[in-house]
């Protein structure tokens, strides 16, 4: 297995993950998975099978206001703006044959990895009610329920990591 950038060719498969995971009703529309990997390629990763070059996992998320967070635009490419001080994920998913394998988690420490690299803040998202103690291993916090999605039946929670700054007398 192998961690790689998103391309538009993986667009199909992306895609196909979406529905297996979420269903034709949870899933993102191909309009907004191919302005995602247009806008924000740098937030798109794909866990793929290096034998067959079959995508198995996926992630992708963006830099935006952690404010964004509270508003149906949220779910919209069009919020990505690499300038902002938090990054935000949006979805990670697994073939349901592939999951129990880590490989959601390989591409969330990546996520994490490029979010520090790139000294933002630190990362935001969703998630199930069930999720939140896997996130909570990978260093996030869970704040509470949120309830952005009136009415729907889906229990989400909102999740943050906080990246420490780091100390100069860490700096060689």
């Amino acid at each position: 297995m192998r961690i790689r950038s998103a391309v538009p060719e993986d667009l199909e498969a992306i895609c196909r993950i979406e529905e297996a995971c979420f269903g034709r009703s949870g899933r993102e529309s191909k309009r907004n998975l191919k302005e995602r990997l247009r806008l924000s390629p740098g937030h798109f990763w794909v866990m793929e099978e290096e034998e067959t070059g079959r995508i198995v996992s996926m992630l992708y998320g963006m830099s935006a206001p952690i404010s964004s967070l509270y508003h149906e635009e949220f779910m919209y490419p069009y919020v990505h703006d690499e300038e902002a001080d938090w990054d935000l994920i949006v979805i990670a998913a697994t073939l349901p044959g592939y999951r129990g394998r880590g490989y959601a988690g390989e591409l969330l420490a990546r996520a994490i990895r490029s979010a520090r690299e790139r000294g933002k803040r630190g990362l935001a998202g969703v998630c199930r009610e069930g999720m939140v103690p896997y996130y909570e291993a990978f260093g996030f916090t869970d704040r509470g329920p949120y309830d952005h999605r009136k009415g729907e039946k889906i229990h989400w929670h909102e999740l943050r990591l906080l990246l420490p700054e780091e100390d100069e007398e860490d700096i060689p």
